[in-house]
């Protein structure tokens, strides 16, 4: 018997200490070996807690089983086991001493008791229940506790934020220092954390590299900044339903995360959440997502496909940069086009963006609570842009449709979309930001829509493969030669249309492109500047616009190659040389009287057999015209009809007084036969093939005959 009737006895291997109703292990043999299992009572009486180095260098034990009713297992309470393997704490403990386990370096496993967390052992106030500080004894966990343990692959804790309760002080500390060397080892594999934690803080995995597995219990709402970052073997993680938010940098460098799967209580992922998880190979962003944060998967390389939920109203600035095998994404119609949000995604193929829905737009504006609140105006400026670098450097995209809504392209937008052979760009649009599609090497045609009022500098520079071009007004006023030089020089530019939104070609404005072939001038152009064509010596097709009033001189001067020549009736002043050393020019049709004013060297310089044509009616013309010969047009036959029958066939026509008319048929519109004549009389005649068709097909066609 012991003083203060406090006895201590022996039951092998152990020695207890039995202090009124409750017991405690106060020593074990150090030759014990095995495993050992601590019994629940000594003679009736509870074993609540295990002495401070009760279990000291028991070097030979494998497994110690410590029963629920232990409240307290005491400080170096089982250091130096250097064999023991498995350890269970049981239910019911409060507290583990400083160093408990102390060396314990074939721990491979233990689970953290729920009883030992802040959560369990504070009360609404933040402070100790008093049902525990009664006990007299300090409290939670001691920061060292498995220092030295450093095997331990498999860890099971109520929360990743700790504290040890002493009679003066508090003591707090995470996850890594309270197994840091299991850690910085590299043995630490997997991580349970309990339905006990409600959050887990920032940094609480940073870098523990060899991390592979971690369960994330469904009672956690918070995952904190950076908490798994450098996590570099995490392969899959799922995040619990309750979860809000997905904060900045969680995940970021995990590059051996696969596979994961967001909870449906999710609304934001934050920015570089998970940037470098370069093995990510599929992500589903749920519904309930609202934002994505500024490069939150920027380097994701193997990430192929991203459906964005129409949920979503804000992604960052270069939500998805670098994301190397990114080969399709589907976009929502009321997001904002980030800056750099698909910079150098180089497999990217083709990209649509829907139309912008403004209505939904201007409900994310009034749902907007913060102080900053943008004006609608503003907002709505914001969504209707296409930010800078948006898709720069994505070599391999091909196709691009921009929806109706939007209103500018920011600078350098496409730029490097080296692939790129296709643009659709809709008529909302009115700013095309300087080098926004620079370097698009294989674009091949383009459309500026005539509400385009702002073209920035180096536009289409390096886009030598354009060969077909709409423009407005404002490429005009820009100065089309400077804005396709590359094109131009490389002679690849064929075919140019002229909005009908242009009222005047200014002087120069296409000289010197000799690589293009055809021309439509609309009919709202009223006048053709000075030399405005000149020098386009491959211009072969050549269509003027009913409006044309004014053609100065050398319009059309030394364009070699143009053989014909239509000019409006609208057409009363044609300059100097327009058309001057058109070599290849043979006809020229006048369609109306002859112009009021016209210069006579207006044809110098063509072929020698040109003539120019002019309507039975016209006036103003002689024999000849600016010195060519004038040929009056005959007046077409006019059908007046054509039987609905194969057989007979018939067809009546008006001809002239003593002409001649030859019937022709042929069954594959190539070889023609002649199948009858007619005499003209001046008024109506008639002409019927009696013949059975010979074919399934058969064509007709009435020549004249000079």
């Amino acid at each position: 018997m012991l003083f203060g009737g406090v006895t201590e006895v022996n039951g092998d291997p152990l020695t207890y200490e039995v202090v009124g109703d409750t017991v405690s292990v106060v020593k074990c043999d150090n030759k014990a070996s095995g495993e050992l299992v601590i019994p629940s009572s000594y003679e009736g009486k509870p074993i609540t807690s295990i002495g401070e180095q009760a279990f000291r260098n028991c070097s030979d034990l494998t497994s110690v089983t410590i029963p629920d009713s232990v409240i307290s297992i005491g400080a170096y309470a089982l250091s130096n086991c250097i064999r023991l393997a498995n350890v269970s704490t049981g239910n019911g403990v409060i507290r583990i001493g400083e160093r408990a386990f102390e060396g314990c370096s074939r721990l491979t496993s233990i689970t953290v008791p729920n009883s030992v967390s802040p959560a369990f052992l504070l009360g609404p106030d933040a402070k100790v229940k008093s049902k525990f500080k009664r006990t007299g004894m300090p409290l939670g966990i001691g920061k060292d506790a498995f220092k030295d343990c450093s095997s331990l692959t498999s860890v099971t804790v109520p929360c990743l934020f700790f504290q040890f309760f002493e009679t003066n002080r508090v003591i707090k500390f995470g996850f890594k220092e309270l197994f840091s060397d299991s850690i910085s080892k590299g043995n630490l594999r997997k991580v349970t954390i309990t339905e006990r934690a409600i959050s887990i803080p920032k940094y609480a995995f940073r870098d523990c590299s060899s991390l592979t597995s971690v369960t994330i219990g469904k009672s956690v709402t918070s995952i904190g900044d950076s908490a798994f970052e450098g996590c570099s073997r995490l392969a899959g993680i799922t995040i619990p339903n309750n979860v809000v938010n997905i904060e900045k940098s969680t995940f970021s460098g995990c590059n051996r995360l696969t596979s994961i799967k967001i909870g449906t209580g999710v609304t934001s992922i934050r920015g570089y959440a998970f940037k470098d998880c370069s093995r990510l190979v599929r992500i589903t962003i749920p519904n309930n997502i609202v934002s994505i944060g500024e490069r939150a998967f920027e380097s994701c390389n193997r990430l192929k496909n991203v459906t964005i939920p129409n949920s979503i109203t804000s992604i960052g600035e270069g939500a998805f940069y670098n994301c190397r095998g990114l080969v399709s994404v589907t976009i929502p119609d009321s997001i904002i086009i980030s800056k750099g949000i698909f910079e150098n995604c180089i497999s990217l193929t083709n990209v649509m963006i829907p139309d912008m829905n403004r209505e939904k737009i201007l409900k994310s504006w009034e749902n907007l609570q913060n102080l900053n609140k943008p004006t609608w105006e503003q907002f709505e400026q914001m969504h209707a842009s296409i930010q800078r670098a948006a898709f720069l450097g994505c070599s391999s995209l091909k196709s691009v449709t921009i929806g109706n809504g939007f209103t500018s392209i920011g600078e350098r937008a496409f730029a490097n979309c080296s692939e790129m052979t296709s643009i659709t760009i809709p008529d909302s649009m009115k700013t095309i930001g300087d080098s926004a599609f620079t370097d698009c090497s294989n674009l091949m045609a383009v459309a500026i829509p005539d509400n385009v009022i702002n073209i920035g500098k180096s536009v289409f520079f390096g886009c030598r493969s354009l060969a077909n071009i709409t423009v407005s007004d404002s490429v005009i006023k820009f100065g089309f030669r400077k804005l396709f030089l590359d094109s131009i020089s490389q002679g690849n530019l064929k075919n140019v249309t002229i909005s009908n939104s242009i009222s005047s070609i200014p002087k120069y404005a296409f000289r010197d492109c000799s690589s293009l072939i055809n021309v439509t001038i609309p009919n709202s152009v009223i006048s053709i500047e000075r030399a405005s064509f000149s020098g386009c010596s491959s211009l072969t097709s050549l269509a003027i616009g009913n409006g044309v009033v004014t053609i100065e001189e050398g319009a059309f001067e030394r364009c070699s190659s143009l053989m014909e020549v239509m000019i409006p009736k609208s057409a009363s002043s044609i300059g100097d040389a327009a058309f001057k050393n058109c070599k290849r020019l043979i006809k020229i049709t006048m369609r109306g009287n002859a112009p009021q004013n016209y210069a006579s060297n207006l044809f110098e310089g063509v072929s020698k057999s040109a003539k120019v044509f002019v309507n039975p009616k016209a006036t103003g013309f002689g024999e000849t015209f600016a010195g060519l010969p004038v040929q009056i047009l005959e007046k077409t036959s006019k059908v007046n009809a054509v039987s609905k029958t194969d057989s007979p066939f018939t067809i009546s026509f008006e001809s002239k007084s003593d002409s001649t008319y030859k019937i022709e048929a042929s069954h594959d519109l190539k070889k023609w036969g002649e199948i009858g004549e007619v005499q003209g009389t001046g008024s109506s005649v008639e002409f019927t093939d009696l013949r059975e068709a010979l074919f399934q097909k058969q064509y007709y066609r009435l020549r004249f005959v000079e």
